[in-house]
């Protein structure tokens, strides 16, 4: 019985960091949606809380950290 107990205690344990991670993606998801809608004029930030506008400020800031590193990488490597 302990073995079970054990297995079902590891088995719960696995689908609470899937569980974390689907979430964690489809947040992420969703940000890029609102930020590209905005991009395109479909989005009304007065519809968004506050919780949510400072996550899309954050996401939009990353991917613009993500950008300047990736065009600093290539321009190095263009240069040799």
């Amino acid at each position: 019985m302990v073995n079970q107990e054990r297995f079902l205690e590891q088995s719960i344990a696995k689908a609470t960091r899937q569980l974390r991670k689907l979430r964690k993606e489809n947040r992420q998801t969703e940000l890029k949606k609102v930020m590209f809608q905005s991009l395109s004029g479909k989005v009304i930030f007065q519809s968004l809380n506050a919780m949510d506008l400072n996550e899309v400020g954050l996401f939009v800031k990353q991917n613009l950290k993500d950008i300047n590193d990736r065009v600093r990488v290539l321009t190095k490597a263009s240069r040799f």
